[in-house]
């Protein structure tokens, strides 16, 4: 966790003079999670991915021309449990043609998840998507990714659909 914060905090301060654009949104869609002897399907409106169903907000900083900067948080409590549910995920990500109204893009993520302090654990992944510029305000994204989570002993994969929705400032 300490090193996810320090990393979201660096390339905010690094990149900031450089942001041409700011994407921020939400993403709806489906999860299929497996481990080796189980599988689930989530659903999330609003939310996919990152923590397993359950509501996230990103923001997209473009660093560069064709590089984002992109951190997925969520944060979740029940005063019926008194539990919190964090994760926090760094995205990066490259524009194949940045400069028009849709590009391809690759990604890379890295974060940590914690579920009610019953499920901690960091997680890897990468994903391919398409992000559409609609007008000069909106900003639509189709994108599948894969993620593993990196527990002792929980072998849990999750292979991620989501379309998302974003305003463009």
């Amino acid at each position: 966790m300490r090193r996810f914060t320090i990393l979201l905090a660096a390339s905010l301060l690094v990149g900031t003079p450089a942001f041409a654009q700011v994407e921020i949104g939400t993403k709806i869609g489906g999860t299929l999670a497996f481990t080796s002897s189980e599988s689930y399907v989530y659903i999330g409106v609003p939310g996919v991915g990152t923590s397993l169903i359950m509501p996230s907000l990103y923001v997209t900083f473009m660093a560069a021309r064709s590089f984002m900067v992109e951190p997925q948080v969520l944060l979740q409590f029940s005063g019926e449990t008194d539990e919190a549910n964090f994760s926090g995920v760094l995205q990066l990500g490259y524009l194949f043609t940045p400069g028009t109204s849709g590009s391809l893009y690759a990604a890379a993520n890295g974060g940590w998840v914690n579920l009610g302090g019953d499920f901690k654990s960091g997680l890897l992944g990468g994903g391919l998507g398409y992000r559409l510029l609609a007008g000069t305000g909106a900003a639509v994204r189709v994108e599948g990714s894969y993620r593993r989570y990196l527990c002792d002993g929980c072998s849990l994969n999750e292979v991620i659909l989501a379309i998302g929705v974003g305003g463009v400032f």
